[in-house]
């Protein structure tokens, strides 16, 4: 079912007009209710060929009435057009079309013999086709006033022109939309063969839409009068409404026959002449927009000057088939009915029917939307899976999702006439969305917040000249256009003969390095303790950017927010490095400098072992008496926590082995909570075999840091691997800030909990945000990476560097 109207009955004793329009109507009910218990709802004008109609009563009386409706007649007013219903015949039951003669012929009947044959024939086509007006109108045409004030505030015409696209169709039509702003009364459009009112050779044909009333009609206009003005005889306009919208526009709408006879043909190619008029009763003053006849510029349109677009095919999906009696009744009616009927019903039925009735429903396969016109407002989409055409040359088509807050979210795109593609963005389409030949399929997913709608729009490139060309072109094949480079260039022609020479020339000029320009430019260590001031680019002088791995992309995937898994694994060639832990606990493990005191197992989480030892008072250390198998140089390093902001952050203890100051100030550096924990820098130190003694002492006035253990030897060097893409390389092993030990295998998937903050500053003044790596556990547990957001770096394992990979060192 189509829909087509709907309305509320009025109240059967308000005093209301009955058939407000003036239409005859011949209607026994209507001479017998002269009480006025009757009442009507408008429907608006209907010039398609329907086969059934259908009302449907959502609701019943209201108020204290009985709760139903009464009904003696309902009246559909209208007339049939054979030319629009091929199913009516003039010889049989109009549902049904013989292939060979009836049997019998009706045997009575009228004495006289019409003056003409019935016009339908059921083996013809239509007179003309059945075409449908697309739902959205691309053309443009504003209607301009006579004021000089205001040249082009009268209205706009949207249209559409469909040209013959039905087999054996004589005709095309013209979509139109009138849309008049501020306004709420009549409004009409002419087509005239000279562009004044009255035309020349032939009357300008008027299509008038009456709001009140709800007609949409066509009028000659002879005159420039109401005398002058004539309904037309031959009403074939299909597909009118006339309504005022919200914001007080009256909208009229109608789809026209682009040739009929006496009448001013719409031509597809040629000048095409408009006039347009509005008022508040029918009468023709000053709202009219320019025309010849007033020596006013007219409005003029050629319709083949618009980009073509294609348009679907509206042939009918199902035509008659069978043939028309081979032989006449041979007693004819005597006058000369509407609608011919035989006197006598065939004493047999037809040989053959169709197998189904003819719908006359188009067949719109493959119909795409086309982009709207540069400048015009957006059109709203529903979600689902929709067809667009192809950009023009010089303009961008977007889809855009509008948030309820007025933002607009990039979705799907088509550019400089190209294919659709997905827009860059948190929200872009995905390509597999996207099915595109001559046109696109594009899939507009189900939208979670229903405030938020897709929309189109389009924009328009502006005019390139040469030197934009030339900037473009070292835009995609240098680091960028100078100047200097556009001037040599730009002769007056930029040629892809031109741009082949360029080429050619870049390529045969010695290849060098561009590694000495970007360090001057990235500054990878950061040297300062506090955060400057810094440029937003990493190419620019001055920049500060540090090399750290993550980014808040490499949290999600941007379209569906679905979490991104990281891996470690083990660099093969360490598996078997050893390292020991030796804990400081107790007078078993440890010497120290302030007794027990020192030792600390209260509720502290994160450390190994039972405890830590807390060194606080200056003076005080703590040794470890270790053995060795073998005499060797060893890295060592210390787990440790500090919340002390001494000294810029830095609690440095004095490192002794064996008796040797190794390190007056060995640093321990914030970690920001006496809770997290983190190993001290690795230090190379000659340890003998046999026994070693390994000294840490709080030498200075100041706090020091808790003490968790010893670990001597180097861990195997980690590989941190991203949706399966090695990131960097951990080279003294992984560990855990708020967690001890960390466990995992080569199958650990972890996520990033938190977005990865770059490291800027220094900890202890910034605070602990900063160059954090939050990982969540397949266990539900979240823990900090004791690295941080570790640095890019692959020195010494470069087996592992994605392809396309460079570095570089620290200045």
């Amino acid at each position: 079912w189509v829909y087509m109207f709907d309305g509320d009955f009025p109240g059967v004793r308000e005093g209301l007009s009955r058939n407000p329009s003036g239409v005859e109507i011949n209607s026994t009910y209507e001479s017998g209710d002269a009480s006025l218990t009757y009442s009507e709802v408008r429907l608006p004008n209907n010039g398609d060929a329907y086969l059934d109609y259908k009302i449907e009563f959502t609701a019943v009386k209201g108020g204290s009435s009985t709760p139903y409706l009464r009904f003696a007649e309902l009246e559909l007013p209208g007339h049939l057009e054979a030319s629009l219903s091929p199913t009516l015949s003039p010889s049989i039951s109009p549902t049904k079309n013989p292939t060979d003669s009836p049997t019998v012929t009706p045997t009575a009947g009228p004495s006289q013999s019409p003056s003409t044959s019935p016009s339908f024939d059921p083996t013809s086509s239509p007179t003309h086709p059945i075409l449908e007006c697309p739902s959205y109108l691309a053309g443009r045409l504003p209607l301009c006033t006579a004021s000089k004030d205001s040249p082009c505030e009268f209205g706009l015409l949207r249209y559409e022109v469909l040209e013959e696209s039905s087999p054996g169709a004589s005709n095309g039509i013209l979509c139109a939309r009138v849309e008049i702003p501020n306004h709420d009364g009549w409004v009409g459009i002419g087509f005239s063969d000279n562009g004044s009112m009255t035309g020349s050779s032939i009357a300008t044909t008027a299509v008038v839409g009456v709001p009140s009333s709800g007609t949409v009609l066509k009028y000659s206009l002879t005159a420039r009068d109401k005398a002058g003005v004539y309904l037309m005889e031959n009403q074939t306009l299909r597909g009118t409404s006339i309504f005022i919208d919200d914001a007080d526009t009256t909208i009229m709408t109608f789809a026209k026959l682009l040739s009929e006879t006496d009448e001013v043909e719409i031509l597809t190619s040629g000048l095409n002449h408009f006039i347009a008029a509005k008022g508040g009763e029918f009468f023709l003053g000053d709202y009219h927009t320019p025309h010849y006849s007033n020596r006013q510029p007219g409005i003029e349109k050629d319709f083949s000057e618009d980009v073509p677009t294609s348009s679907p095919s509206f042939a009918p999906t199902m035509s008659p088939t069978t043939s028309k009696p081979s032989t006449p009744p041979t007693i004819a009616p005597s006058s000369s009915p509407t609608e011919p009927q035989p006197s006598a019903t065939p004493t047999s039925s037809p040989s053959a029917t169709p197998t189904s009735k003819p719908t006359f429903q188009p067949t719109v396969e493959g119909f795409a939307m086309p982009c709207p016109p540069a400048g015009d407002d957006p059109i709203s989409l529903s979600s689902g899976s929709q067809r667009f055409q192809l950009s023009l040359a010089n303009s961008a088509c977007s889809i855009f999702i509008r948030k309820s807050t007025g933002a607009l979210v990039p979705y799907a795109r088509s550019y400089g006439g190209g294919v659709w593609e997905a827009s860059p963005g948190p929200m872009a389409a995905s390509m597999d969305s996207i099915d595109c030949t001559s046109s696109c399929l594009v899939e507009l997913t189900p939208l979670d917040d229903l405030d938020d709608e897709y929309i189109l729009v389009t924009k328009a490139a502006r005019s390139t000249t040469n030197r934009d060309q030339i900037a473009r072109w070292l835009e995609m094949t240098s680091f960028g256009p100078r100047m200097d480079e556009i001037n040599a260039l730009d002769d007056g022609v930029w040629s892809v003969e031109d741009r082949a020479a360029h080429l050619r020339q870049q390529i045969e000029i010695p290849m060098t390095s561009h590694r000495e320009y970007f360090r001057e430019r990235a500054n990878a260590i950061w040297d300062d303790t506090s955060i400057p001031a810094k440029s937003d680019h990493p190419c620019s002088p001055g920049s500060k950017w540090r090399r750290y791995t993550y980014v808040e992309q490499d949290r999600e995937y941007t379209r569906d927010d679905e979490y991104i898994y990281t891996t470690f694994e083990t660099v093969e060639a360490e598996k078997d490095l050893e390292y020991f832990i030796f804990e400081s606990d107790s007078f078993d493990e440890v010497n120290v400098g302030n007794g027990e005191r020192g030792f600390n197992f209260r509720n502290r989480a994160h450390h190994s072992g039972i405890g830590y030892y807390d060194m606080h008072v200056q003076g005080d250390f703590i040794e470890w008496n270790i053995t060795m198998q073998e005499a060797d140089e060893y890295p060592i390093s210390f787990r440790y926590a500090s919340a002390s902001k001494y000294g810029g952050g830095n609690s440095p203890l004095k490192l002794s082995v064996n008796g040797e100051v190794i390190s007056s100030a060995y640093p321990f550096i914030y970690t920001d909570s006496w809770s997290m924990y983190k190993y001290s820098d690795m230090i190379d130190v000659t340890l003998n075999s046999g026994s070693n003694t390994i000294r840490l002492e709080l030498a200075e006035d100041h706090s020091g840091p808790n003490i968790d253990h010893l670990r001597v030897g180097k861990p195997p060097a980690v590989v941190m691997k991203t949706n399966g893409w090695a990131r960097t390389v951990l080279r003294n092993g992984i560990s855990l800030l708020n967690g001890w030990p960390m466990v995992w295998d080569e199958t650990t998937e972890v996520s990033f909990r938190s977005y990865p903050d770059p490291p800027q500053g220094d900890l202890w003044l910034f605070g602990a945000n900063y160059g954090r790596l939050q990982l969540r556990f397949p266990t539900g547990a979240e823990k900090f990476l004791e690295a941080g957001n570790p640095p890019v770096d692959f020195t010494g394992y470069e087996q592992y560097l994605p392809n396309n990979y460079f570095s570089f060192d620290h200045l």
